[in-house]
């Protein structure tokens, strides 16, 4: 392989002597094949330089683009996904820019692509005030984003229920649920209007909220003894103090399994224990 300090060298020597073979006879290399070549290369192959397409700064083309261009370009290239060369051939302007105007976007925004034409200087027109009524409007609208934004949060809070579940798949249940929680923020009128539940619908489910459960009496009984036996009593044991206190219910409706005894662990009321003490003499 030779370098290009030989090649140079043997094209010289060729060019003053005219001779393949004094030319390998004087240097040594290369093959006569080989110094064919760089002499075909030189003199018949074209030149191999790529020639850039130039513009002209005209008002079709000026040296700084419009804001309009610079964004369409930013949108073709890297949300539709062309080509950055394709496109920078289009429009005339390198790639350097097109990423340059992208780096720019996601910094500070449109603001930052601006130019001079895009904000012409000179004398400002006169504004014109905003109408009371106007102002009224912005308001109402600002008011509804907000209860929306209070509906979507208290869906995931209180019902543990995807932000983005359609209001209208909520049962009425959990629509009087929401409304409790946002009542003393929001008219009640508004906020059953938001939620499309008719007022009627609403008493009815916070009747059915507020309304004992059925053995409520007996759940707090079993749940009482559960801790006064220092929760060891299975359902058969308290079944038969249930008896000495004059409740009559069947064995098989006594449960007390982990969700009674993880309630029980939670509850701030301790167990009875007896200790006895003994006092020793010296």
């Amino acid at each position: 392989m030779c370098s290009k300090y030989q090649r140079k060298k043997a094209l010289q020597l060729y060019d003053q002597c005219k001779s393949i073979s004094k030319v390998i006879q004087k240097l040594g290399y290369p093959t006569r094949q080989r110094l064919y070549d760089w002499i075909f290369e030189r003199d018949y192959l074209p030149s191999k330089k790529t020639l850039r397409r130039k513009y002209n700064n005209t008002p079709d083309h000026p040296r700084h683009p419009s804001l309009k261009l610079k964004l369409e370009t930013i949108h073709r290239c890297f949300e539709l996904g062309e080509n950055v060369q394709l496109v920078s051939e289009e429009i005339g302007y390198s790639r350097a820019s097109i990423y340059t105007w992208r780096k720019k976007y996601i910094l500070k925004g449109a603001t930052a692509l601006m130019n001079t034409g895009d904000d012409p200087r000179g004398k400002l027109p006169k504004g014109e005030p905003v109408s009371s009524k106007e102002v009224e409007q912005l308001k109402v609208q600002m008011q509804d984003m907000q209860l929306e934004i209070d509906i979507l949060k208290e869906t995931l809070d209180v019902l543990k229920k995807d932000p983005g579940v359609d209001m209208a798949a909520l049962k009425n249940r959990e629509k009087a649920v929401i409304i409790g929680v946002l009542k003393d923020k929001y008219s009640l009128p508004l906020l059953l209007q938001k939620l499309g539940l008719p007022k009627s619908s609403y008493y009815y489910q916070l009747k059915q909220i507020n309304a004992p459960t059925k053995n409520a009496t007996l759940r707090a009984s079993i749940l009482e003894l559960f801790i006064e036996t220092s929760k060891r009593y299975g359902y058969r044991r308290i079944h038969a103090l249930l008896a000495k206190e004059g409740l009559r219910v069947s064995p098989h409706r006594i449960s007390i399994n982990r969700s009674g005894k993880e309630q029980a662990a939670k509850s701030s009321r301790q167990p009875v224990l007896h200790v006895q003490q003994y006092r020793h003499k010296i």
